[in-house]
């Protein structure tokens, strides 16, 4: 049998897979997830969700320094504003900053020399070596707003 799209009621929403929501879930108490490999090997990852910023808070900062945040982020961080992610012996993990992390180590390396344009904001760092994702918040409006460090 085949399915078309008189066939779905109008009272059938289909939500939007949010990763970090997910994971956030599924972490949030144990702290921990046991993934397998490419090789059979079971690796045991650790989770540090930082406690999540107040509304007001937000908004002050938001305001304050003239933040438009992808909306996905936005929410994150009223939940946990930062948080360590897939950390384990062999691979040190990343870390998913903070509101304030993020503004301050994005001036910081702006002051260091790094070409950073205004509307950029670093997000995570790789705790094993020196990578960065930045948004891109000029760029919220066509979904595509993540850069890499590459």
């Amino acid at each position: 049998m085949c399915l078309e799209a008189g066939d779905f009621s109008e009272e059938i929403v289909f939500k939007k897979f949010n990763a970090l929501d997910e994971l956030f879930n599924r972490t949030k108490e144990k702290r921990e997830l046991e993934c397998i490999d490419l090789l059979g090997n079971i690796l045991k990852y650790t989770f540090e969700w930082k406690p999540a910023i107040n509304i007001e808070n937000l908004a002050a900062i938001t305001e304050t320094y003239k933040l438009n945040l992808p909306i996905d982020y936005r929410d994150f961080l009223l939940k946990a504003n930062g948080a360590i992610l897939y950390n384990n012996i062999e691979d040190a993990g990343y870390e998913l900053l903070s509101i304030e992390d993020a503004i301050e180590l994005t001036k910081e390396m702006s002051n260091m020399g790094y070409d950073l344009k205004n509307d950029w904001l670093i997000f995570m760092t790789t705790m094993f070596n020196s990578n960065i994702l930045l948004f891109d918040l000029s760029k919220l409006d066509n979904n595509i707003y993540i850069i890499d460090d590459h």
